[in-house]
């Protein structure tokens, strides 16, 4: 079911009965629960996160595969979903895969638990930016996700993303949970 998901992206033209099937396989994976968990478990490391071309995006309702894999998990939640959204949270150092994630994950565990730095575990992306080893077009969602997750433990990291991105830092800083990051 997965397999079929996936390779939509490599159909082309998109016809109405095509999105129709697709989105009912998405629908029956997440109905799927842990079992559906274990399968997009093994696609996520996969690197088809390419997305689907633009009416295909409008048709399905997420830009990508990978996109729609996160809506599953979020759709099927429990322990297991969050197990996977945390894993993938350790390996993506994409700002909309970061931002997509840690708000799946904040919505999953609303239920209960009071940990919001669970997102802390990614490979430290404000550094990858730095070092400009992710290419990307659009920072605003990481530093949007350090201002909305994060608390005094982040100023560090805002007041050195500051000074390359003089914008998204002190904005981040400033809307810090608490003015934790006004001093800075």
């Amino acid at each position: 079911m997965v397999a079929s998901l996936i390779r939509l992206d490599q159909i082309e033209p998109l016809t109405a009965e095509l999105a129709a099937e697709w989105k009912t396989n998405l629908m029956q994976l997440a109905e799927q629960g842990a079992t559906g968990v274990a399968a997009i478990r093994e696609f996520l490391p996969e690197e088809c996160g390419h997305g689907f071309w633009p009416n295909g995006g409008q048709m399905l309702g997420y830009t990508s595969a990978r996109v729609a894999m996160f809506g599953a998990l979020q759709q099927i939640g429990g322990p297991e979903a969050i197990s996977v959204m945390l894993e993938t949270l350790q390996t993506t150092a994409d700002p909309r895969e970061i931002a997509l994630l840690a708000q799946s994950v904040e919505d999953a565990r609303t239920r209960g638990s009071t940990d919001r730095n669970y997102w802390r575990s990614t490979p430290d992306p404000i550094e990858q930016l730095s070092a400009r080893k992710l290419e990307t077009a659009d920072v605003a969602p990481l530093f949007e996700v350090l201002q909305k997750y994060g608390a005094s433990d982040v100023v560090p990291d805002l007041e050195k993303a500051a000074r390359q991105w003089n914008y998204y830092g002190p904005i981040a800083l400033g809307l810090l949970p608490d003015n934790a990051g006004v001093p800075a």
